[in-house]
């Protein structure tokens, strides 16, 4: 039988950032990076797995409680692939 995930319930900060998701009001994090000289995409993944994705919580994602009044948790996202959540545009 394999191990249960780790769960790690969310702060009280992250639990209300969630609440206020709605269809019409997106609690989307965006980061956006600008260079002053031109950055090859492999250039970019490389340092972001080097400086970000070291870190548990950059590889990890919410699960919501299987019981309504339960609390969400992050577990480790299994299927995480950093070149979905890059995208490259030239301005």
């Amino acid at each position: 039988m394999p191990d249960a995930p780790v769960k790690i319930p969310l702060t009280a900060a992250d639990s209300a950032w969630l609440r206020m998701e709605e269809p019409t009001n997106l609690m989307t994090i965006t980061g956006v990076l600008t260079f002053r000289e031109v950055m090859a995409r492999d250039c970019l993944l490389g340092l972001l797995r080097d400086r970000f994705i070291t870190h548990e919580r950059f590889r990890q994602r919410v699960q919501e409680p299987r019981v309504r009044l339960g609390k969400p948790s992050w577990i480790a996202d299994d299927t995480f692939d950093l070149e979905r959540h890059v995208i490259s545009a030239r301005l």
